[in-house]
Parts: C-alpha cells; sequence; structure tokens
C-alpha cells in the first residue's frame, strides 16, 4: 500500500482493503472523531467565552464527562469497520445501531452545551439548522439520512455567518 494511500482523507476507506490492525485503527479513529463531535462546542465556548460563570463551566465539564464515559463504553467494545452501506453508497458508522439511544445522547448533549454555554437566540438559531436539516434528511433522503444530513453541516458556518448580522 503506498504511503499516500494513507492520507487522512483516506482513512475511513482503509477498510476495504487493509489488513485487520489498519482496519481496526482506522475504525477507532473515525469513532473517536464521529463521537467527540459535541465537545468542539464545548472546548471552543470555555476558551473564548470568558463571560461565563464558574458554575456554567462546572456542569458543562460534568455533562461532557458523563458523555465522554457513555461513548467510551462502547471504544472498549469491538468497534466494526467503517463500510459503505448498501445501494446508497454512502459510510456505515454501525456503532450508531449499537449504542443504545447514541443517536439521541448525541443530540441532546449537543443541544445542552449549545443552550448552557451560548447565547440563546445564538443557540436557538444553531440547533434549529440542525434540526430543519435532520428532518429535511430524513424525509427526502430515506437511503443515507446520516451522510446526507452531515452533508448539510457543511453549510452551518454560512448559516452561521448570516444569521450573525440577523440576530
Amino acid at each position: 500500500m503506498s504511503k499516500s494511500l494513507l492520507s487522512f482523507g483516506n482513512i475511513l476507506f482503509l477498510c476495504n482493503f487493509s489488513t485487520s490492525t489498519q482496519q481496526r485503527i482506522s475504525s477507532k479513529l473515525s469513532y473517536i472523531f464521529n463521537v467527540t463531535q459535541p465537545l468542539l462546542l464545548l472546548f471552543i465556548a470555555l476558551a473564548y467565552l470568558s463571560s461565563l460563570s464558574f458554575g456554567t463551566k462546572v456542569i458543562a465539564l460534568v455533562v461532557a464527562w458523563m458523555y465522554m464515559t457513555y461513548v467510551y463504553t462502547f471504544f472498549k467494545n469491538n468497534i466494526e469497520c467503517v463500510k459503505n452501506l448498501n445501494a446508497c453508497g454512502n459510510l456505515d458508522y454501525a456503532w450508531w445501531e449499537n449504542m443504545p439511544y447514541g443517536s439521541l445522547v448525541y443530540l441532546f448533549t449537543s443541544f445542552l452545551f449549545a443552550f448552557l454555554l451560548l447565547p440563546t437566540k445564538f443557540a436557538f438559531t444553531q440547533m434549529s439548522y440542525v434540526v430543519v436539516t435532520l428532518i429535511f434528511s430524513w424525509t427526502f433522503y430515506n437511503c443515507g439520512t446520516p451522510s446526507v444530513w452531515c452533508f448539510f453541516q457543511v453549510f452551518a458556518p454560512i448559516y452561521t455567518m448570516l444569521t450573525m448580522h440577523i440576530i
């Protein structure tokens, strides 16, 4: 396997043609990057919002610890290899089916961080974008909803820039 094939952009696709060690490592990394996304909001808010009270920071850190404990219990399990899903051709992150209520915990944690750490109007507009794009993906893209929803999230920064001037 050539070294250029091991670039970060290709790491998710190693499962199609690699050794079991490479599969295990690439799947674990995919899992880590995927489930820690809600924590990015926390870290950005803690780094840039000095107006947060000590109590709010403590609550946010406790929620983060609880979330990480939840997702770590599944990290210890055998994480299935990321692969293309049926005729859709979208990636299948099997751990979301293996974590009881994993998607709800993920969304709840994201919402909690947003409303705990951001100004209410800003949090509302950001989380409304998440909900609207999720409903749109469910409604119009029955096959591969998660991949389509992730695609729509790419445009979230543009939405954020537009709404920052409105709210």
